[in-house]
Parts: structure tokens; sequence; C-alpha cells
């Protein structure tokens, strides 16, 4: 079991009319439960849930521009009817990317193969945060993953050094959203599934230790 509080950073200076809160872009709480399982001397099986607040984070969570209704540029800002000005990007209950918290399940497998070998690999599923209402801010940081597969391996040729291996592999995720942008013949005032962001990626690292 681990549990990590609410990480308050100092405001990003060149985005204080951008992020919530004058720039303000914390790391939200974290907490997980998890159970390692030793199958035999050379394997070991992992499995974690891992539930990620993001509703704590004022610049993560907060509602952004709802491209299905221009009228409601401020939809979710409560001073939206009182002094728009709160509502704009960098202000307390400013536009932000709209995420919800998201929970997050992995599995890993370690084997050990003999003193010098190891070999890892792990499977990580968490649904998307983004609403699917919530695309336009969005549009700036498409963080629609929900699949990723990781792979590694160290080399240890003596006791003085040891050589790793990772790789990680975010399968593509697209996310559709209504806007109010109709095709042709589309009746008045109708919304359409026609705004779109997808992401996905690789990622290779490698490192190298040396115990002194």
């Amino acid at each position: 079991i681990n549990y990590a509080t609410k990480v308050y950073m100092t405001p990003f200076e060149k985005y204080t009319g951008l992020f919530a809160e004058q720039g303000t872009f914390d790391i939200p709480e974290h907490y997980a439960i998890g159970v390692a399982v030793k199958a035999n001397k050379k394997i070991t099986v992992a499995m974690d849930i891992q539930r990620i607040n993001y509703s704590n984070v004022a610049s993560i969570a907060n509602s952004g521009p709802l491209a299905s209704e221009t009228s409601q540029f401020f939809a979710a800002c409560p001073d939206k009817d009182t002094d728009a000005t709160k509502c704009f990007t960098g202000a307390d209950n400013g536009l932000g990317f709209g995420w919800t918290d998201q929970t997050v399940y992995k599995l890993g497998v370690a084997y050990e193969h003999d003193k010098k070998w190891s070999f890892r690999g792990g499977l990580n599923y968490g649904k998307s945060p983004i609403p699917d209402d919530q695309l336009l801010f969005n549009m700036l940081a498409p963080a629609t993953v929900e699949k990723h597969l990781t792979f590694g391996f160290s080399y240890r040729p003596n006791k003085k050094n040891e050589f790793s291996f990772n790789y990680m592999r975010a399968f593509n995720n697209e996310q559709t959203g209504p806007t109010v942008f109709q095709p042709p013949g589309a009746p008045a005032g109708s919304t359409f599934d026609n705004a779109a962001i997808s992401m996905n990626q690789h990622s290779i690292g490698a490192t190298w230790g040396l115990n002194i």
C-alpha cells in the first residue's frame, strides 16, 4: 500500500495567463494497493491498482470550453453570470482540461535468469480521464492513451557495473466529441461528434549503473 499527498508546485511564471490559479500546476494526490507473488525462485508477478485524484488540481480538473455550445464557453465556472473575468484562463476558476479522477490497473512480471541477466515486462490500463465534451482545450496535450506495454532487461557483467534497457509502447487511442460545426443539410442547432484527438507513444531508455 502506498499513498502520496498532493505536491504543491511553484507557479509557472510563463503560463500565469494559461493555467488556472495564476499558472499553478500541482501534482495530484494518488494512492495504490498491490501485491507481489513469487511464483518460483526466478519469477515474480506483481499487480497494482492505483487511483489518481486529478479533481483536486484546478488547472487539470476545471472544465474547459465546450465546442458543442459556444454560448456556454464557461459552462462550469461559478462566476460566469456575475464576473466572467474570473473564468478566463489563469484565473482561480479559469478554464482547465476538465480531467476526471482515474483508476489505473497494472500487471508486471520479473524474471531473474541468472546473476547476470534480468528481464521485466508489464501491462497498464487506465480509462482516459478526458470526457468527450472536453476535447477542445485538450488539443494542447491530448493525453488520450489508455493502454501501455513495457519491456526491459538488465545485464550485470560484474559486481560493479549494471546496464539496463527499457521500452514503452503507449497504444493509440482516439476520442471523438461534439462540436457546433455541422455537415451540410444538418438540422439547425444539432451537434455531431466531428472533433477528434488521439495520441500514441514509443519510448526507449538505457542506463548504466556503477557500484563504487
